[in-house]
């Protein structure tokens, strides 16, 4: 799963990714977790980027006031199209969600190691996401999101089972087309993802406290 990230130079990441600014000023944050508003790309629109505060931890926009609401922050790939929460977001609620790194845990032991994994040039990214919008019965809105999971790669695969969809280049574009929505060709984008070289650092257990929000959860530490 992908349960923590890093968006340590928002603005920055932003303008990299998109070639605008957000033009306001969004916090650091170097430990996002599950319920967190975060920048999300939604689109274009007249070639400038739709960007967005969305909660993590999607909401579907059919479940019921009186009950507890749902919180998904992942949807695995494989059974995506299955899932009554995630299906009609899939085709038509697309998003990205820029990001500098993300954190697994490893089991050693009876210990689970922090490490943050980031791409080998540095470079900010993007999450595939998918997002909905919930209305209560007093009108307030929520927009939610949920990131895509798919089996890890390469030495990922060492610490978890899991690792995030993580695009790049002309599968941004792809991604956000609202003309592209039948299943079998939006998993067409994710099955023909480029190859990415990442970098993985043990890091602090300062970062398991998500209260803990500085540069510690980031920097590279010593077993």
């Amino acid at each position: 799963m992908c349960g923590r990230y890093s968006l340590s130079e928002p603005e920055h990441c932003i303008h990299k990714l998109t070639g605008f600014s957000r033009g306001k000023t969004i916090e650091p944050n170097f430990n996002i977790c599950p319920g967190t508003h975060v920048p999300a790309l939604l689109g274009m629109e007249e070639k400038k980027p739709i960007l967005s505060l969305l909660q993590w931890g999607l909401i579907p926009f059919w479940a019921k006031e009186n009950k507890t609401l749902p919180s998904l922050i992942n949807a695995r790939v494989e059974t995506i199209t299955e899932k009554p929460s995630f299906r009609t977001p899939f085709r038509y609620r697309r998003c990205l969600l820029p990001a500098d790194g993300f954190f697994e845990w490893k089991k050693e032991n009876r210990e689970k190691i922090p490490y943050f994994i980031s791409l080998k040039n540095k470079n900010p990214f993007f999450f595939a996401g998918i997002w909905d919008q919930w209305v209560s019965e007093q009108g307030i809105e929520k927009q939610t999101f949920a990131i895509l999971t798919t089996k890890a790669k390469g030495h990922i695969s060492n610490i978890h089972e899991r690792m995030p969809v993580i695009f790049s280049g002309s599968k941004n574009k792809d991604w956000l087309n609202p003309e592209i929505n039948s299943p079998k060709k939006v998993q067409g984008i994710l099955e023909t993802s480029t190859e990415i070289s990442f970098e993985i650092n043990r890091v602090s257990k300062y970062v398991n406290n998500p209260r803990n929000n500085g540069i510690e959860c980031i920097t590279s530490v010593t077993a």
